[in-house]
């Protein structure tokens, strides 16, 4: 079984709509499949811009081509059981701007205090490196 339990699939478009799916709606197919339709296109929502699996306990960091940011809780997003809908407006744009980027990613508790002006070292995937001295350079030998 490829779908894991609590994970959906979010298709966002260009213009700002998105569509969170059950992983249970997509059925496995052979070679020589047709595909599935995951976001009804139309002119209002534009072309895909993104296709991620997400959580519930995820957020959503969405970027515009203009720069314009925007942060979603994942459990906001209604599930859909329809795949052939155009999905519910994420993201506001201004004329002509477009979605360029959709990154999920977790918040996490910090469970250690950390002293003024010490930064947060994250690994590449998001979790805090817990000792971001220990990986310093070990001191060079001296040569006489």
């Amino acid at each position: 079984e490829i779908a894991v339990p609590g994970h959906f699939f979010l298709v966002v478009s260009q213009n700002g709509y998105g569509k969170l799916n059950s992983l249970d709606s997509y059925p496995l197919h052979n070679r020589g499949g047709k595909g599935l339709c995951s976001l009804k296109l139309t002119p209002k929502s534009g072309l895909i811009a993104s296709a991620k699996v997400v959580t519930k306990e995820q957020d959503l960091l969405m970027v515009s081509s203009e720069g314009e940011i925007n942060r979603i809780p994942v459990q906001g997003i209604s599930v859909r059981k329809s795949r052939a809908s155009s999905g519910v407006l994420l993201m506001r744009l201004k004329t002509g701007d477009k979605v360029a980027s959709v990154s999920p990613f977790s918040q996490e508790v910090e469970d250690s205090p950390r002293r003024e002006g010490q930064e947060k070292v994250v690994d590449s995937t998001g979790r805090e490196d817990p000792a971001p001295e220990a990986k310093k350079k070990p001191p060079q030998a001296k040569v006489k």
